[in-house]
C-alpha cells in the first residue's frame, strides 16, 4: 500500500508556478508562511503543494481549515525531504517551481522579481534570493563550491580553522559578497530553503536524490545542474525572511535522526562526488570527531542538561560511526 493520501486528483497542469513547502511538525510557522504566500504574491498564476512528513500536530487538518486552496500531500510516514518533494515533482508541470521551507515567509514582490529574472537570462537555471531572520540579519544563502577542505572544515568547526585559513579556502569570501553586493552573481549553489528553479533543469537533471534523507539535497542539486550546463546565481534583489530552527526536528528521537544524517550524508557524499583520497580523509576526519565526541560525553564533559538528548547524540555517533567503517 502506498505511503501518502494525496489531494493532487485532479491538477490543471495550467499554473506558471508551483510552491512545493515541507513540511514536519511545524505548522505554526507554516500557516504563517502560506499566509504570506497569499498576501504576498499577485500577478502569477501559481499553486501550492504540501507535503506533510506524518507530522502528529494536526498539520493537515489545519491546513485544509485555514486554506482550502492549498493542494495537500500526507505522507502517513516521514520520507525526509528528497523522497517528500519528489512526491509533488510528479505531478506537475508548471514551468517555475518554487521550493520553500514551512518556517519562512514572502516579502512584497521577491517572487515576481525572480520569475522576471529567470525569463531574461535563459541560461539562468536555478535561483536563490537574500534571506533574512527574524531580526532581519542576513543568514548565509549562497556558497562556493564543495570540496573536501570544506567538508572537513564543517565536520569540526570548533577547531576554528576557518578564521586562520585564506578566506578563499572557506566560506567566508562569499560572506562577504553577500553583504556586499547588491547585484546577482553565479554561486556553486543555493539553499532550499527557497530555490526556484526551471521545470526544463528537472526534466534534464532528474528528481532529488532519495539517498539523501536530510541535509544537502539543495548542494547535489545544484551541482548536478551545473554539470549540465545551467547557471546558478544569488539573486540579493529578492528576500525573504527565514525563522532560524522554525522547522528544525525537536524531541530525542528527532534530533538523533538530525544529528546522525549530519554525518550520513557526508559519507554518502563521499562516495558519489570525491576522488578516493577524497572520501578517505572525510572519513578519518569524522571518525575522529565522532570518537571524540563520544569520549566527551563518556568523560561527563558534555553540558547538555538533557540526558534524552545525550542518550540520542551517543546513538546518532555510534550509528554513523557503523556508517563510515562499512
Amino acid at each position: 500500500m502506498d505511503s501518502y493520501s494525496s489531494d493532487l486528483h485532479h491538477i490543471q497542469n495550467t499554473c506558471r508556478l508551483s510552491i512545493i513547502i515541507v513540511n514536519y511538525k511545524a505548522s505554526f510557522f507554516l500557516l504563517r508562511c502560506l499566509s504570506s504566500i497569499y498576501q504576498k504574491v499577485k500577478e502569477i498564476d501559481f499553486e501550492v503543494i504540501v507535503v506533510d512528513n506524518a507530522s502528529n500536530d494536526n498539520s493537515p487538518q489545519k491546513i485544509k481549515e485555514n486554506f482550502p486552496k492549498v493542494r495537500l500531500i500526507a505522507n502517513s510516514v516521514n520520507l525526509g525531504f528528497s523522497k517528500a518533494c519528489n512526491r509533488a515533482l510528479r505531478e506537475i508541470s508548471s514551468e517555475y517551481i518554487l521550493l520553500l521551507n514551512p518556517d519562512t515567509e514572502i516579502l512584497d514582490s521577491s517572487l515576481k522579481e525572480m520569475i522576471r529574472f529567470l525569463e531574461e537570462n535563459p541560461e539562468v537555471g536555478i535561483l536563490g534570493c537574500k534571506i533574512l531572520d527574524e531580526k532581519q540579519k542576513e543568514q548565509r544563502t549562497a556558497f562556493p563550491r564543495r570540496t573536501v577542505l570544506r567538508e572537513i572544515l564543517d565536520i569540526v568547526p570548533y577547531m576554528k580553522l576557518e578564521k586562520i585559513l585564506p578566506e578563499y579556502w572557506t566560506d567566508r569570501l562569499y560572506d562577504k559578497l553577500i553583504k556586499e553586493s547588491e547585484d546577482p552573481f553565479e554561486v556553486f549553489w543555493v539553499t532550499g530553503a527557497c530555490l526556484l528553479v526551471r521545470k526544463r533543469v528537472l526534466d534534464e537533471i532528474g528528481l532529488f536524490d532519495e539517498n539523501l534523507f536530510l541535509f544537502s539535497e539543495d548542494v547535489d542539486f545544484c551541482w548536478r545542474a551545473q554539470r549540465k550546463g545551467w547557471k546558478v546565481i544569488y539573486f540579493p534583489q529578492a528576500k525573504i525572511v527565514h525563522i532560524v530552527g522554525g522547522s528544525s526536528l525537536e524531541g530525542a528521537e528527532s534530533f538523533y535522526v538530525r544529528l546522525f544524517h549530519s554525518y550520513a550524508r557526508r559519507v554518502y557524499f563521499g562516495h558519489k562526488y570525491y576522488s578516493r583520497l577524497g572520501n578517505f580523509l572525510i572519513r578519518i576526519v569524522m571518525f575522529i570527531d565522532l570518537l571524540t565526541r563520544l569520549a566527551y560525553i563518556k568523560l561527563r564533559f558534555d553540558k547538555d542538561s538533557s540526558l534524552e538528548r545525550k542518550k540520542a547524540k551517543v546513538k546518532a555517533y555510534r550509528e554513523a560511526l557503523r556508517a563510515i567503517i562499512s
